[in-house]
């Protein structure tokens, strides 16, 4: 299996902002000690909802905001940005 740099680090806090695919391959390499938090920012709201419910049911974190940030107003293009804690 290859490793990428970022695998060998310990770190508490992780923002993502993956393409419109998601972030699901990194959500499962990620190895203990797992982030506090993740704020995770999507372009995709399907992709955000597929990995949400992988780091509630599987990970073990709380979903605790979230938000939707028009950025391109004159397109159906939206943001979202959710925040997930792990106690």
């Amino acid at each position: 299996m290859n490793t990428t740099p970022w695998e060998n680090f310990a770190f508490d806090k992780l923002l993502l902002d993956p393409p419109r695919g998601g972030a699901i391959e990194a959500l499962k390499a990620m190895r203990d000690p797992l982030p506090k938090k993740i704020v995770y920012v999507s372009c995709h709201p399907g992709t955000l909802a597929r990995d949400s419910e992988y780091l509630v049911h599987v990970r073990g974190y709380r979903l605790n905001s979230v938000g939707v940030m028009d950025m391109f107003p004159h397109t159906n293009h939206v943001e979202s940005m959710a925040l997930f804690e792990r106690e």
